[in-house]
């Protein structure tokens, strides 16, 4: 019995190896089956349910729309799951916020600014259990750049007819993505996401610099081209 232990052991991580491996070369099909395996032999195994999460997300990213809301739907079920499974997992609060902010999307506003505070106590919750989150960080930046661009007209008008919206702005924002750059200052959609808070900011001046210097990086997930298509595009009118 100790022996089919430690098989069982040995085989998720060797699921969970080749898994990482596809996952690095955009192989997200190959992935998610990988991590899939791992659990068929062991269904409590937190990390390879927040990296099938991350899979599935990343997949859906650069599949058709059509595809997408169910996939978002799937991964934000997994990376709960994960949680569920290991509360202290950083990186299972992390890809189910991400998870989460797909899915608001579809939803109404009522359902969102609900959404709003459940991505921002997961992003939290995430830095808090690991500080060198450099995704956690940029995902706290997105969410700061989306509340910075609410007025404060529409906010008094959210906070009557539907509900107060987390505190948090452009300010909040810029530190979260100075973290995040700085922790991994290679990741792509880092600096997008900061080009992108400073065109927002009318700081133009700003976001070209930094889109400068994100349009030399390797991608290192499908939709980091599109990020650099944009930029890319952005930099010829700056």
């Amino acid at each position: 019995m100790l022996f089919l232990f430690f098989l069982t052991v040995a085989c998720n991580s060797e699921q969970l190896a080749a898994g990482d491996h596809a996952f690095e070369h955009e192989r997200y099909d190959e992935a998610i089956h990988c991590y899939e395996s791992a659990l068929h032999d062991a269904d409590d195994e937190p990390a390879a349910r927040w990296k099938l999460a991350r899979s599935i997300v990343c997949r859906a990213d650069v599949a058709p729309v059509s595809e997408q809301a169910e996939a978002y739907q799937t991964a934000m079920k997994d990376a709960e799951r994960a949680i569920a499974l290991d509360p202290r997992s950083s990186d299972a609060h992390t890809w189910y916020a991400i998870a989460l902010g797909y899915v608001a999307i579809g939803e109404g506003v009522r359902s969102q600014i609900r959404i709003a505070y459940l991505i921002k106590a997961e992003v939290e919750e995430a830095i808090r259990l690991d500080a060198r989150n450099d995704v956690a960080y940029s995902i706290e930046g997105t969410l700061f750049r989306s509340l910075g661009n609410v007025g404060w007209v529409e906010r008094q008008l959210a906070a009557v007819l539907i509900g107060k919206l987390p505190d948090g702005g452009y300010i909040e924002s810029e530190q979260a993505l100075r973290t995040a750059i700085a922790l991994a200052p290679n990741v792509i959609r880092h600096r997008y996401e900061l080009g992108l808070l400073y065109m927002d900011w009318s700081k133009n001046s700003e976001a070209k610099k930094v889109f400068v210097d994100a349009v030399s990086l390797k991608p290192a997930i499908a939709s980091d081209r599109s990020r650099l298509a944009d930029m890319q595009k952005r930099l010829q009118k700056l």
